[in-house]
């Protein structure tokens, strides 16, 4: 993970209007982008309907580092009936562990929002200890086999891996705490993340650089601004693909910093 982190304005261009005295988004101008954002999202999702692609976006990273907030903001506009977010199903351990992922993949014409989707194992439970070495290597190498495969029937791959610093994961925790429904919510996984939080990242960035492929290339993304993130993430997705009817104007520049391609350190 990234050890320091700049705030929005040091990050982009955006007028200082948009921006707070902390130096994060406002939420008028959030709301502004947004929606201009999600305009280009529904361009993209009639294409992709048109054309019969099917798009897999994959969101991972760590507790509290706002995947939820990421998919919400790229599925809520678009018609349900052809996008879906697809979580891990339970599945018995004697079970082949990509099946219970095949039915949740997209048809032609389809998108599907995966929260972690099959690098659960990979990530978050090697960072707990839940997942050892012998288990840990046959699954990294079965994800490089089934994304491969997937990529050569077609779907289009973009996986987004999530950062935040430690500091703002203290911060998110203890204000989630400090809230009487948030303190409910937080799960034990939760509770234990800023424990976890170097295990996490040795884990993180292995993952990367194992899985890491031309047709199913991994980017990541600063989190420590919710709102940036959101934006960020959207316009840069919308920047990866040509779609029809696209407004590069719209798209602004906030990905190029707030999310940033994935430069492996090691080849496989």
């Amino acid at each position: 993970m990234p050890q320091s982190y700049k705030t929005a304005a040091d990050a982009t261009s955006l007028d200082s209007a948009g921006l707070s005295k902390k130096g994060k988004l406002k939420p008028d101008y959030y709301q502004e982008r947004l929606r201009e954002l999600q305009i280009e999202l529904v361009k993209l999702q009639r294409w992709i309907f048109e054309s019969k692609n099917s798009l897999i976006a994959i969101f991972e990273g760590g507790e509290l580092t706002g995947k939820s907030g990421v998919i919400k903001a790229l599925t809520e506009r678009l018609d349900a009936s052809i996008v879906r977010v697809a979580r891990q199903k339970a599945a018995s351990s004697s079970k082949w562990y990509f099946a219970r992922f095949v039915s949740l993949l997209p048809r032609k014409g389809e998108i599907a929002a995966f929260d972690r989707g099959w690098y659960r194992k990979a990530t978050l439970e090697k960072a707990i200890g839940r997942c050892d070495d012998e288990a840990y290597e046959k699954h990294i190498h079965q994800i490089a086999s089934f994304e491969q495969t997937l990529a050569e029937e077609g779907f289009l791959i973009y996986k987004y891996m999530l950062t935040i610093s430690k500091e703002e994961l203290n911060a998110r925790l203890e204000k989630q705490k400090n809230d009487p429904l948030g303190r409910l919510r937080l799960t034990e996984i939760e509770l234990k993340s800023a424990k976890l939080y170097d295990e996490y990242a040795k884990a993180e960035a292995e993952a990367l650089s194992r899985t890491h492929a031309p047709r199913a290339p991994w980017f990541e993304v600063k989190c420590d601004d919710k709102r940036l993130a959101r934006l960020g993430v959207l316009a840069h997705l919308l920047g990866e693909i040509d779609y029809k009817g696209k407004d590069r104007k719209a798209l602004g520049e906030l990905e190029s910093k707030v999310v940033r391609d994935y430069a492996p350190m090691v080849r496989y």
